[in-house]
């Protein structure tokens, strides 16, 4: 199993956890992460707010 592989799995399991712990449908979440491997594993990275987002428009 290579690198992908492995994010993509994790990825799927926190889905599905993110479902159960908030009692939302698990169809709210994403099918495939929004960010990249290499992009969450990067150091300075931190997805931005829905209000951090409308103010750099």
């Amino acid at each position: 199993m290579n690198y992908e592989e492995v994010f993509g799995e994790c990825y799927q399991n926190a889905r599905q956890m993110a479902a159960i712990e908030t009692g939302l449908e698990l169809e709210v979440f994403p099918i495939g992460s929004p960010f990249g491997a290499e992009e969450v594993l990067a150091v300075d990275f931190l997805p931005l707010s829905e209000g951090e987002l409308a103010s750099n428009k």
